[in-house]
Formats: C-alpha cells, sequence, structure tokens
C-alpha cells in the first residue's frame, strides 16, 4: 500500500511527541492540516459569535462522561483522551513526497483526503467542544470556583 509506512510514521510519531501537529502537512498549496482543525474545522462548527447558539450546537454531541478522580489529575488524562482524537485525525489520510531539512526533518509534505474527511471531522470537533465545555464546569464545580 503506497504511503502506508508514511502513515504509520506519522502515527507514531503523533504518539510520542516528535509531531509538529500537521504544521508541515499541506492539504493545498498554502494550507496545513494544523490550521484546519484550529480554524477552519471550529468555524464550521460555531457558525455564529453568540455563545447561546454554540451552547445550542454543541448539545447535539453526546454528553462527555464525569472525569473521575482528583480534579488534580484531570489534565492529563483530557491529553490521553485529546491525543486518540490526534492519531485519529491522520486516518485515511494519503501522504505525498516529503522535502526534507538539512537536519533531516520534514519541512513540508503534501497530503490529500480522503472522501468525506472534513465533515467527518465537523462532527469530531464537535464532540471535542463539548468535551472542553464539559470538562471547564467539571473543573469549576471541583475547585469551588466563585465570581
Amino acid at each position: 500500500m503506497p504511503g502506508c509506512g508514511k502513515l504509520v510514521k506519522q502515527k507514531r510519531t503523533a504518539r510520542t511527541g516528535f509531531d509538529r501537529g500537521g504544521n508541515q502537512l499541506f492539504y493545498t498549496t498554502s494550507q496545513e492540516l494544523h490550521a484546519l482543525w484550529d480554524t477552519k474545522l471550529v468555524v464550521k462548527v460555531a457558525t455564529s459569535t453568540s455563545f447561546q447558539q454554540l451552547a445550542e450546537i454543541l448539545s447535539e454531541a453526546p454528553l462527555a462522561p464525569q472525569t473521575a478522580g482528583d480534579y488534580h489529575s484531570w489534565p492529563m488524562k483530557w491529553v490521553e483522551d485529546s491525543e486518540t482524537v490526534a492519531i485519529g485525525a491522520y486516518d485515511g489520510i494519503q501522504f505525498g513526497p516529503a522535502k526534507l531539512g538539512e537536519n533531516g526533518s520534514i519541512e513540508r509534505m503534501e497530503i490529500k483526503f480522503p472522501s468525506g474527511y472534513v465533515p467527518a471531522q465537523v462532527a469530531q470537533v464537535q464532540v471535542q467542544l463539548r468535551k472542553a465545555a464539559a470538562h471547564l464546569a467539571q473543573l469549576l464545580n471541583a475547585i469551588q470556583y466563585e465570581q
């Protein structure tokens, strides 16, 4: 399977912390994967600046479960969950030739999304935003935050 080794390498680097978060993976001449996730997919979910509308949109996503244990350990649990989602962001992507820097690191790589990639990832971003909102609420409740 062409590109399979690259996909495995990309997933492996995402798990070990050497992945640069898609900053070097370009799906157009100027658009990279990281920006797609940080901006474009979020804008597709949050179509308004109204927090009420965003809350309504996010209510359609599955509810995040209560985080178990002491709240001091929650961020690590949330990071582990996010890492799993991040690794899945590479599923089905076809990797083209890489342009390597002097130190052998990838400077640029063209990628192609599988059919239906963006709509599927919009749904995933909606889930992640709902989790983030639930996590913030859980943390504020745990530390008994008062305005």
